[in-house]
């Protein structure tokens, strides 16, 4: 990741960000959730895991898109923000997520 000069200015930019919860959303959610991307995988140590990709107008609008995962009852294993270079970059044609090697998040009680 680049240094950042001031780590505050991304507060109120445009960014892109990447969210993972457990569980399966709809389409539908897409529109609800500032217009990310979704996509679902299983993956070995969660089931199935909904990855959610896209720019967001700033971090109040990413708060919104938490409080509504939130409200969901899916649990959140990660969120990133991204370089604007990496664009969709762990999305494959079609907007599907690629590989299942991911070294996320262990459940806990498995």
């Amino acid at each position: 990741m680049p240094a950042l000069t001031n780590p505050h200015s991304l507060i109120s930019q445009s960014a892109l960000y990447r969210i993972r919860v457990a569980g399966r959303l709809g389409p539908e959610w897409a529109e609800r959730l500032g217009g990310l991307t979704l996509a679902s995988r299983t993956a070995q140590d969660w089931g199935t895991i909904t990855e959610l990709c896209g720019h967001l107008p700033d971090q109040a609008a990413l708060m919104g898109v938490l409080a509504q995962l939130y409200g969901t009852g899916a649990p959140l294993l990660s969120v990133e923000w991204l370089p604007a270079s990496e664009g969709h970059g762990a999305k494959g044609a079609g907007g599907a997520v690629t590989g299942s090697d991911d070294a996320g998040p262990r459940n806990p009680t498995a």
